[in-house]
């Protein structure tokens, strides 16, 4: 028998949990299914834009990432020459203003969550990979979902939401086309543990100009960890960057040789900016990546 719900969204990543939280908020019945069994939290974003301030605040989270973040609350950013580290622009910043809010996704995605578990309306799914979905009738759209046991579930919704990323199996079921381009390299994105204060000054947002060793550097938390993100031929895989690791943050990192840093996790990822013709078939949404890919540094 199918699970009756008034929206069905596919991911579980912050857009899919914050659409759910703000749904709830509005008593609406609503279902997340996410392929994976746990919460994602590889490396990717950490920063967020003052932009989207109002919609954390709509969806009563905002206080506790505020209180989460402490001093990254509220950051600037610098851009500097990667050869000499010297500081090319440095925009006024206003702690009295809203700056930018450094809050690492996994770590976002879990307090959305946290929220979400408090309402009877909304139910959360892990380890429920979207198979198929039907929206030829007027009156609901039907779903299937693999679960972790190899059994299948059914789903019946009024609208369906793809939020699973930019691979997005929502996107590709209900053939909208996703266009624009990858470009010819891919980026990094490195959590590394140095003092790039006591050793460069740096604080907050790094954003680092080269020719070859152009990237990132950004504080992810207090207690020394960074991202570091440089980019890598289009081709390489995990080995050749692993290999060429340590000559980025040859040329990217400050301080006395040799360097002593603390590389937590490398996770590299396409630079690509890519759109959906359409952000709506019929019953069908899609959101965040699903709808549009538009890497950072690209």
């Amino acid at each position: 028998m199918a699970i009756k719900t008034t929206v069905l969204i596919v991911g579980a990543g912050p857009v899919g949990l914050i659409l759910a939280l703000r749904l709830a908020l509005a008593n609406v019945n609503v279902t997340v299914v996410e392929a994976q069994d746990e919460l994602d939290d590889a490396p990717k974003a950490m920063a967020h834009l003052p932009a989207a301030f109002p919609e954390f605040k709509k969806a009563g989270i905002f206080d506790t990432l505020v209180a989460e973040a402490g001093e990254l609350a509220n950051t600037g950013l610098t851009f500097r020459k990667t050869s000499d580290k010297s500081i090319i622009f440095e925009p006024p910043h206003n702690p009295a203003r809203p700056g930018v809010l450094i809050m690492p996704q996994g770590r976002l995605t879990k307090i959305i969550s946290e929220h979400l578990k408090k309402f009877d309306n909304a139910t959360v799914l892990m380890g429920h990979a979207l198979q198929s979905l039907d929206d030829s009738s007027n009156d609901n759209i039907k779903a299937t979902a693999r679960t972790a046991d190899g059994s299948e579930k059914a789903f019946e919704a009024s609208i369906l939401v793809g939020a699973d990323g930019g691979k997005s199996t929502v996107r590709k079921s209900t053939g909208i086309a996703f266009e624009g381009e990858t470009l010819p390299c891919q980026l990094v994105a490195s959590d590394v543990y140095y003092d790039f204060a006591k050793y460069g000054g740096f604080k907050h947002a790094n954003f680092m100009a080269d020719t070859e060793n152009y990237g990132m550097i950004g504080q992810i938390t207090s207690d020394g960890l960074w991202r570091v993100s440089f980019s890598v031929p289009l081709g390489f895989d995990q080995k050749d960057i692993e290999a060429v690791a340590p000559k980025k943050f040859e040329a990217m990192l400050p301080g006395p040789r040799p360097l002593q840093y603390k590389v937590q996790r490398l996770a590299p990822y396409k630079a690509q900016q890519l759109c959906a013709t359409t952000f709506r078939k019929g019953r069908v949404f899609l959101a965040g990546d699903a709808a549009h890919c538009k890497s950072a540094n690209s």
